[in-house]
């Protein structure tokens, strides 16, 4: 059994309110970013599986840069707390990007043309947000958290971090409920990008961080390429499979997460109120479960939990296949986010235990480029050529013909979930192999 370590205060505070902020910040940009390009920009699916793409690129670009970057401060706050000042009013600023601000600004008045004007500045905007989004939170967030963690407290800070993805998509779908349907998505905008600026500002205040020591007499660029050298790989042969473990599993939740919104709305026919519901719920309950569990794994170890994690997730995803009632949806909804939040626990607790304590912001980019960029890419464009395939379309206020998702995203990736066992097939005989040798030693 092991004895945890308990975090101060002060350090639980700035987990939970960077981690929590960081998490809405980023669900604007995941998932609204997309609803607000289908809905008031005129977007289609391609548009945003292209969006999806081009901000993965950027944040994990941005990541192997900074995180290299971050360890050359000897305290990553500053980094962390002004990354995210300008987080929140780059998110701020997308509430002047309107059909109605861009056809003024550009003299513009063909509907088509203004539509496609109108979605690159999103893009482009985003992809600003993304770098700043990216330099504070991927890169030097959760640099910090490795910093203050040990494996005797790792399950339950990445348990409560794996619950906030969903717990921010449930405040930010219950806020956009009311903004967006009273007072638009520019307010929403504002109301989303303000309390990011002001937990940067908390940030240099609430973090009290001791000076590190900063390497010597290292050329910059080698330490940004250094993650991705052959010969890193095999010094660090547990961390890069626990990499491949997570690609596949994001690249699993990201062909079906992009479009789900607009499945439940468009697809199922359920109401914002309706799904909102469905997601208060299944997002409480697995996230409880999920908090709970991560204490039990620091306690008594992690080892059941990887297959234990795929078999719930992979199964919810097979099961979404044929839901079509809320009350089901409530079940189905609760089983997938379970699995999902026992998973990115599991793997971000593995993968902190396997960094070179040393190099923690080295590899925040290459942690990016296995979880981000390589699923960000291809799981949308699986998504949207699943829904293509499915041929299910409307017509939306603008007279255009688009595609409407349909249960085959939930195929997908369920298909693409089965090859988690893999990775963690040789991982768990991997790390059975070095406790069996540290026990004869």
């Amino acid at each position: 059994m092991n004895i945890v370590n308990k975090l101060s205060k002060n350090t639980w505070a700035a987990v939970i309110i960077f981690g929590m902020i960081g998490q809405m910040a980023w669900m604007v940009e995941n998932v609204y970013f997309n609803t607000f390009l289908f809905n008031e920009i005129g977007g289609n699916t391609i548009d945003i599986s292209r969006i999806v793409a081009i901000s993965a690129i950027v944040s994990t670009i941005t990541t192997i840069f900074m995180g290299a970057l971050s360890d050359r401060f000897q305290k990553r706050k500053y980094l962390l707390s002004i990354g995210y000042i300008l987080w929140g009013i780059v998110t701020c600023a997308f509430a002047l990007l309107t059909r109605n601000n861009i056809s003024s600004a550009f003299g513009l008045t063909e509907a088509a043309v203004i539509t496609s004007l109108s979605v690159m500045l999103v893009i482009v905007m985003d992809c600003v947000m993304s770098f700043f989004g990216a330099t504070s939170n991927d890169a030097t967030f959760n640099a910090w958290i490795t910093d203050v963690t040990d494996d005797t407290n790792r399950a339950s800070v990445d348990g409560v971090l794996a619950t906030f993805p969903f717990f921010a998509m449930l405040l930010v779908t219950g806020l956009s409920g009311v903004l967006i349907n009273s007072f638009g998505y520019p307010i929403f905008f504002i109301c989303l990008g303000a309390p990011v600026t002001v937990c940067g500002i908390l940030g240099l205040i609430l973090i009290k961080e001791k000076a590190r020591t900063i390497p010597k007499n290292t050329h910059y660029m080698k330490d940004v390429i250094y993650g991705f050298l052959p010969s890193t790989v095999r010094q660090n042969r547990m961390l890069y499979l626990t990499f491949i473990a997570y690609m596949v599993f994001m690249l699993s939740f990201d062909t079906f997460m992009p479009y789900l919104l607009i499945y439940l709305e468009h697809g199922l026919g359920f109401t914002t109120m309706q799904y909102t519901i469905v997601m208060v719920i299944a997002i409480t309950v697995a996230g409880v479960i999920g908090i709970i569990l991560g204490k039990v794994m620091d306690r008594k170890g992690r080892d059941s939990f990887y297959y234990i994690s795929w078999a719930i997730y992979t199964a919810a995803l097979f099961a979404l296949i044929f839901i079509k009632s809320l009350s089901l949806w409530v079940v189905g909804g609760i089983l997938l986010l379970t699995g999902d939040i026992l998973l990115m626990t599991v793997i971000s607790a593995t993968i902190r235990d396997h960094t070179p304590k040393d190099k923690v912001g080295l590899f925040q980019g290459v942690r990016l480029f296995f979880s981000v960029l390589i699923p960000m890419i291809i799981g949308p464009y699986l998504g949207e050529w699943s829904i293509r395939n499915a041929t299910d379309t409307m017509v939306n206020e603008y007279g255009e013909s688009v595609s409407v998702p349909t249960a085959t995203i939930f195929l997908t990736s369920g298909i693409i979930a089965l090859f988690i066992i893999i990775p963690f097939g040789i991982l768990r005989k991997r790390m059975a192999k070095e406790n069996g040798l540290k026990k004869t030693v």
